[in-house]
């Protein structure tokens, strides 16, 4: 569990055997719960107190969890060339 420091968000993980983790993201100051849902990212982090940053295989996001807005960035990993 992750709080953000003005304590409005709150972040819980559930995390499969078999499957990606899932982020529930809840708003204390929203009637809707949770408000949001972060699929497929294992590692996420507060950046402020309404701002996370999330990433997982392949892919990042910065997400504004008071506009909801999502910026996502395809993560490419380095490839070493083969010998013919």
């Amino acid at each position: 569990m992750k709080v953000s420091d003005d304590q409005r968000f709150v972040l819980l993980t559930k995390m499969y055997a078999n499957n990606s983790d899932s982020v529930f993201v809840f708003d204390r100051q929203s009637a809707v719960s949770p408000s949001d849902t972060i699929l497929k990212k294992s590692n996420i982090s507060f950046l402020n107190n309404h701002a996370v940053f999330a990433s997982g295989p392949g892919r990042a996001e910065f997400i504004d969890l008071k506009s909801k807005k999502e910026k996502f960035m395809v993560v490419y990993s380095a490839a070493t060339p083969m010998n013919p």
